[in-house]
């Protein structure tokens, strides 16, 4: 086992940019071959309501805070509304989730090959456990962790943002 770890630290680069073209390779499959789910109607028939002009809750009955069919809603105004603009909301959401993990990677272990091991692992777990399907799950982490690397801030304004950032969440 030690001749593994000395070999492992003397290839580190070579093993985080496999890892990386294997996370890369993943999500474009993912991407390019993307089955569309229920959850997903639901979220994007909800975002076309309210484009219509229609008010969760008031005029349609939904199950969760009205935000993520806000944020979807604004983004089908912009752009066409297709599967893969559907799937590109999700993608930045996930990007901006994995964006924040490393900052907060970087405040507990300033080096590098930790925070890119931390991502790489969340990266990882998102693809296995169908994190890239359109579910509510990657927009409540973004605010969740948005309000997490707020509170670790050591501006004590940054503690307005936590509480808007724990709300959005839920």
């Amino acid at each position: 086992m030690p001749k593994l770890i000395t070999w492992c630290e003397h290839n580190k680069n070579w093993l985080l940019a496999i890892m990386a073209v294997i996370l890369i390779a993943s999500y474009t499959i993912d991407f390019l071959y993307h089955s569309t789910e229920v959850d997903q109607s639901y979220y994007v028939g909800c975002a076309r309501l309210i484009l219509e002009g229609k008010y969760p809750f008031v005029d349609y009955n939904i199950s969760y805070p009205p935000l993520v069919f806000y944020i979807v809603s604004i983004v089908l105004r912009i752009f066409p509304d297709t599967v893969y603009t559907h799937l590109a909301v999700l993608y930045a959401f996930i990007c901006a989730d994995t964006f924040i993990i490393y900052k907060l990677a970087k405040k507990i272990n300033p080096s590098p090959y930790v925070s890119f091991l931390t991502i790489a692992y969340f990266l990882f777990l998102t693809i296995k456990s169908r994190g890239t399907m359109f579910v509510l799950e990657p927009f409540v982490l973004f605010f969740g962790l948005m309000s997490l690397l707020a509170v670790q801030s050591k501006n004590k304004k940054m503690l307005f943002v936590a509480g808007v950032s724990a709300m959005c969440a839920t």
